[in-house]
């Protein structure tokens, strides 16, 4: 870990950021010990095509919008995500999926993913509502090769949106925790 310290600090990087299993001891030691600390809960779960109708129906119109790269920086902010997520993804062949209600119009966000059809799996996913839950699914779905019978949806920071898919029918692949902490100086070693 201190080599990667070493590493990281001579390219520039001031921070550190990781997933962890909750019950890998040994590792929480670790990183602790390198000053990362505990910030949020994660879950990697699949969710099966037949399971989106278990889903909760959307109760407001929505439509689904384009992300301006001018707007990454806010939507970022407020999504806690890492900076630069939402023009990777744009660059990369990712999918962005905003959804917006004609009813909550001062809100530009309230549901967000980042979408790669070829795995198919959404790295990215933030619903502000349960009723966004089922419109976002099935604009993922709508992008997935017909074939493939699931999708691998991942969420940070969310434990009723974990639980809202598992209770639809998706399976928990993975359940982690992000750690966060400045990258110690060659002083803090």
């Amino acid at each position: 870990m201190r080599a990667l310290a070493d590493d990281l600090r001579r390219k520039g990087c001031n921070h550190w950021r990781l997933h962890v299993r909750p019950g890998n001891e040994a590792a929480l030691r670790l990183y602790r010990g390198v000053g990362l600390s505990e910030v949020f809960s994660a879950w990697s779960t699949w969710l099966e095509r037949d399971s989106v109708s278990r889903l909760p129906a959307a109760d407001t119109a929505w439509a689904r919008v384009e992300i301006e790269p001018a707007e990454d920086e806010a939507l970022e902010a407020r999504w806690n995500l890492l900076p630069g997520v939402i023009a990777r993804a744009r660059t990369s062949g990712r999918h962005l999926v905003r959804l917006r209600s004609p009813t909550q119009a001062d809100d530009p966000a309230p549901a967000l993913a980042v979408f790669d059809p070829t795995y198919p799996g959404a790295s990215v996913f933030r619903c502000r509502a349960p009723s966004f839950v089922r419109p976002l699914v099935t604009e993922l779905l709508a992008a997935t090769p017909a074939d493939d019978l699931r999708i691998s949806i991942f969420v940070e920071e969310d434990a009723s949106l974990a639980r809202l898919l598992l209770d639809a029918g998706a399976t928990l692949r993975m359940e982690t925790l992000q750690m966060r902490g400045s990258i110690p100086s060659d002083t803090e070693k």
